[in-house]
């Protein structure tokens, strides 16, 4: 309707956004899992923030960060042991993520928990 006037923005504070290369989405599981679980969601779901498990890529579309600590979580990117049928990865700090949606390379995107059922991953399992 013509009521809206365009308003240039401020050159003051202006920055650029540098490209998001593979080496930006690879998951680093030394970092805290709030770090990590904001990288998923930013990059989810493409380019996909991703992670390599038995030599293939699996990108990692929905996670989210586990409150406190963990006992069995000393070491970044291994798998915890789950009897409840979810995804736990140790994280910097002590801390975990629980990974709720991924992809493998090649696959189609899955809840984690059906990941598992079909696939599994053992605890102890290095990811990265």
């Amino acid at each position: 309707s013509g009521k809206l006037t365009a308003t240039p923005q401020p050159q003051e504070g202006v920055m650029y956004a540098a490209k998001i290369t593979p080496a930006d989405r690879e998951v680093r599981w030394d970092k805290p899992a709030d770090q990590i679980s904001r990288l998923i969601r930013a990059l989810s779901p493409l380019p996909g923030a991703f992670t390599i498990w038995h030599n293939k890529r699996m990108k990692v579309l929905a996670a989210h960060a586990i409150p406190g600590t963990t006992p069995g979580a000393s070491t970044p990117g291994r798998v915890i042991p789950s009897p409840d049928g979810h995804l736990y990865v140790s994280c910097g700090n002590g801390s975990v993520i629980e990974v709720d949606e991924l992809q493998l390379e090649g696959k189609k995107r899955m809840p984690a928990s059906e990941f598992l059922r079909g696939t599994g991953i053992p605890a102890g399992t290095a990811l990265g």
